[in-house]
């Protein structure tokens, strides 16, 4: 599903903080694909989900750093068990 969200039309002023980033992170091709959840609580960003690789929790945060207004950004995000065959 990745990061999805129906924002394309609202300008980013109108957006909250949480559509702001989710917006950012639909259009970035880094997180694109990434089932990220992104919560606001307490003047802090969450970023909650599961994503492949390193450099996919690295970008998430960085693009929400840039875009959310909110200089607290906790990441939650966890990284996929790699399966050994």
């Amino acid at each position: 599903m990745g990061a999805e969200t129906n924002t394309n039309n609202v300008s980013s002023e109108k957006l909250s903080a949480v559509g702001r980033v989710l917006k950012a992170l639909g259009e970035d091709k880094r997180t694109t694909k990434a089932p990220i959840e992104v919560r606001e609580m307490q003047g802090r960003m969450y970023l909650v989900s599961t994503v492949n690789s390193p450099e996919i929790r690295k970008a998430a945060v960085e693009i929400t750093q840039a875009n959310s207004g909110i200089s607290a950004v906790i990441n939650e995000l966890d990284l996929k068990a790699e399966t050994s065959s």
